[in-house]
């Protein structure tokens, strides 16, 4: 009859053979994280996409793997920085591998993207010192501390506050290599100090983060007294080979002493079976200076005749 049928004819037709590029810029892979959140780009719109997140190692996560799927929001072209999502529920020290994949609306299927061994920790580390405290005297360049993880930095800070005068005070000391390893370090020499000054008085402050990023608290230490040199004493009364019928003596000290006996020892003549003699000194007796006149009241004890050597064994609060 020869009708003639209208042309069919379908508009809008889009070719797309691309396949989409996506990319989670952040966390990394081998990373330490203490925040949820992450990001991502998408180079073109998408019809169906998901993240999911799979812990692998560290601290169980009885959830895992977490998925979430992508809304139409956020399966737009575009970048996504810093999105928390409540779905992707991190447990505190596990690790994990984060993966992103997705297919845009011609069917075409994304390379699925996956970033591998994501270290979660908000712990804070604990930093102590262990072998002084507030108002300790110490004589050695040694310290002895502990971390309860590995750290990614840390900083013991030297401020002298008092008594002798430290010309390189304040003296900042970054650990180094194992002294950031988790555990106890005892007597250790730090390898970039302190130098610390005979007779001076430091503030100690111990602070450090770890590779999340996390502070531990710090550790402040007060009126540390480092002393290096042994306590001058000296006796001006008696002297030698002089005939006493008392037990008076005067002597002198360089600082303040933390203990110290006076010994009557006999050498020669009568013979004192109670020999050696030894009076301990205690309260003002120990402080710096001058003792004059001081009756130690042993005279009693002593042997008639015999002959005595007087010394002072001393130690001071380093």
């Amino acid at each position: 009859a020869g009708n003639v049928a209208p042309d069919a004819q379908i508009n809008n037709i889009i070719f797309d053979n691309e396949i989409p590029k996506l990319n989670i810029t952040s966390p990394g892979s081998n990373s330490f994280i203490n925040n949820r959140s992450i990001s991502f780009s998408i180079s073109e719109d998408l019809a169906n996409a998901k993240i999911i997140l799979e812990q692998i190692s560290g601290n169980s996560d009885p959830k895992s793997p977490h998925q979430i799927t992508l809304d139409e929001d956020t399966r737009k072209i575009g970048t996504y920085e810093n999105i928390t999502n409540p779905g992707l529920e991190w447990v505190d020290g596990a690790i994990y591998n984060l993966s992103i994949d997705g297919e845009d609306f011609a069917g075409n299927v994304a390379k699925t993207v996956k970033i591998s061994n994501i270290n979660f920790d908000i712990t804070p580390p604990v930093l102590s010192i262990d072998n002084f405290n507030n108002n300790s005297y110490i004589n050695v360049n040694k310290l002895s501390y502990t971390l309860s993880e590995n750290l990614a930095n840390a900083t013991m800070e030297f401020i002298q506050i008092d008594g002798q005068v430290d010309s390189n005070s304040p003296q900042t000391i970054e650990l180094k290599s194992d002294e950031l390893y988790s555990g106890k370090h005892e007597n250790t020499s730090l390898r970039n100090g302190p130098k610390l000054f005979n007779g001076s008085i430091y503030r100690v402050e111990f602070s450090g983060y770890d590779f999340a990023n996390n502070q531990g608290k710090s550790v402040i230490i007060e009126n540390l007294h480092y002393d290096d040199e042994v306590p001058e004493i000296s006796i001006s009364r008696p002297i030698n080979s002089e005939q006493i019928k008392s037990t008076v003596i005067t002597y002198l000290t360089s600082e303040n002493l933390a203990s110290a006996n006076v010994i009557f020892k006999q050498t020669s003549g009568t013979i004192d079976v109670n020999s050696p003699h030894k009076v301990k000194l205690t309260g003002e007796e120990l402080t710096k200076g001058v003792h004059t006149d001081f009756d130690l009241n042993i005279t009693s004890e002593l042997a008639d005749g015999g002959r005595y050597t007087v010394l002072i064994e001393a130690f001071d609060k380093a």
